[in-house]
């Protein structure tokens, strides 16, 4: 018994402290497990000799964790004393810039004009010319009125999405009004494009 009691202060002595687990903590396992932040834009600076962009070489990380790579080829002159941008637009944007639209079936043979859906963006092809346009709430609503001479038939349509409840067609004299009904209140923009309008919330 005396032997065991001198050999414990040794013992005790052999770790700084030994309480502390022989593993790391989880709470630093876990940490090397926090993604990057989003890709918003990455400049790459090229050297000044550069003169064209041969191709660029992506490696990317995929869902079980493998990593693999791409190649896109680009051929293109640059300017060297600018940087190449890499960017990636947020999912919100996207339909805006990318033209990926789901048509309105309700209105698919309607004649005055076609409804297509993607986010928060409308699109309106039509060919007549929009004369006005506004908001009135109880309920949110935009009120979009084109110009036509000959009378036009009422329509409606349901609208399916985050942002967009209702589409309603009424005729008048010398127009036909469209009345777009909101989920809530938001600010819009409306820009003529090729074969008509793109009515966009903010």
């Amino acid at each position: 018994m005396r032997l065991l009691w001198l050999l414990l202060p040794a013992l005790l002595l052999a770790r700084s402290n030994p309480f502390e687990p022989l593993t790391e903590p989880d709470h630093i396992s876990h940490s090397r497990a926090i993604p990057p932040p989003q890709l918003d834009e990455q400049n790459i600076s090229l050297p000044p000799s550069a003169r064209i962009l041969k191709s660029v070489i992506l490696v990317h990380q995929d869902l079980d964790g493998s990593i693999n790579q791409i190649e896109q080829r680009i051929e293109r002159m640059i300017d060297h004393n600018a940087p190449v941008v890499i960017t990636q637009p947020s999912a919100r944007t996207l339909p805006r810039q990318m033209g990926v639209y789901r048509p309105v079936e309700a209105l698919e043979a309607y004649g005055p004009l076609r409804l297509f859906v993607a986010e928060d963006v409308l699109k309106i092809e039509t060919e007549h010319t929009l004369k006005n346009s506004f908001f009135k709430p109880s309920p949110q609503r935009i009120v979009l009125d084109f110009e036509r001479d000959t009378p036009v038939d009422p329509a409606s349509a349901p609208l399916f999405g985050g942002y967009f409840s209702h589409a309603s067609i009424e005729p008048h004299s010398g127009f036909f009004r469209l009345i777009v009904t909101l989920k809530s209140h938001y600010p819009f923009t409306v820009e003529p494009v090729k074969n008509g309008y793109l009515l966009g919330l903010n």
